[in-house]
């Protein structure tokens, strides 16, 4: 059985356009099957990227969750989720990725940057499969 790491992101798709959260898969990482979330490009820009969530705690899920007493902000958050593991830091530039999109079905690869160490902007497709 193959492990893969998951790797979300929140993009159009490259073919349709039609936009949404792709979980793409990666064995450039741990392969441990952990799940990843990559920074939004305008992470640093944006009004409500990083400075904003600075500002906002972590919210529990459930009311045992611990997450809140953990994380100082919702930024922090966010980039713990986006950080790549320590062994790969300075290794990689870039993480090998595959995803589907669910409205076309198109299967496609590609590359999701890492910056800082940590996973950073939208999956760069690079070869397009038929879908299924």
């Amino acid at each position: 059985m193959e492990m893969y790491d998951r790797i979300g992101v929140f993009q159009p798709c490259p073919f349709c356009g039609e936009l949404q959260r792709f979980v793409a898969e990666t064995k450039d990482l741990d392969c441990l099957m952990y799940t990843y979330e990559s920074l939004p490009k305008n992470w640093y820009s944006d009004e409500w990227g990083r400075k904003f969530r600075a500002e906002i705690s972590v919210f529990k899920k459930f009311p045992k969750d611990k997450a809140a007493d953990v994380w100082k902000n919702q930024a922090e958050w966010i980039e713990a989720a986006a950080t790549i593991p320590d062994e790969c830091i300075g290794k990689l530039n870039y993480v090998d990725v595959s995803a589907r999109c669910v409205k076309c079905g198109k299967r496609f690869t590609g590359k999701i940057q890492i910056k800082d160490g940590m996973l950073f902007g939208q999956i760069v497709a690079e070869e397009v499969k038929d879908g299924s």
